[in-house]
């Protein structure tokens, strides 16, 4: 039996885990499974912010423009 809120916990892509599955949509598999593991939305909304900052630091650092309103 796939466990596919523990593949999702443990890092698997949505995509793969879908396939597992056999699901046809991917909004079927979203829906199911990724509500019930705020810790995956918490680790993937603090790899983007880390990503952002991180472009952000290169950007600055290249002599490029700030934020988009001049911030």
């Amino acid at each position: 039996m796939v466990r596919p809120s523990l593949a999702l916990a443990a890092g698997v892509e949505l995509k793969v885990v879908q396939a597992m599955l056999g699901h046809a949509s991917i909004v079927l598999t979203a829906d199911t499974y990724t509500s019930v593991l705020p810790q995956v939305a918490r680790e993937a909304a603090e790899c983007t912010a880390s990503l952002v900052l991180r472009d952000a630091g290169r950007i600055r650092r290249q002599g490029g423009v700030g934020p988009v309103g001049g911030a």
